[in-house]
């Protein structure tokens, strides 16, 4: 199965992105994910915790799966850090940083 497929097999035994069947079980798929080097989940990890998807929200767990998921180059991440990063919205503010996040791409 290739990487998009287990993220998609995720999404579809855990009830969907931001379905109301949404169980902190997905938390648990997406880390047996993280293991197998299948880098998206950790951006999927970063919204859930974001978001409070089936787990209770903590922006500063977010901000670390984002910035995961940013070094390994997927751009949505890059995306979500550079905007926790110009907002300071995980206690930590440096759009300098931001930008060189974006600029690197």
């Amino acid at each position: 199965m290739t990487r998009s497929g287990y993220i998609g097999l995720a999404f579809a035994t855990r009830g969907g992105m931001g379905s109301p069947r949404m169980t902190t079980g997905h938390l648990d798929y997406f880390h047996f994910l993280v293991l197998k080097d299948m880098h998206p989940a950790l951006h999927y990890l970063g919204i859930s915790f974001n978001c409070g998807l089936g787990t209770p929200k903590d922006v500063e767990k977010a901000f670390d799966y984002f910035l995961k998921a940013a070094e390994q180059g997927l751009p949505d991440a890059q995306e979500a850090v550079t905007g926790f990063l110009m907002e300071g919205t995980a206690g930590v503010k440096d759009p300098a940083r931001g930008i060189r996040i974006l600029n690197s791409r």
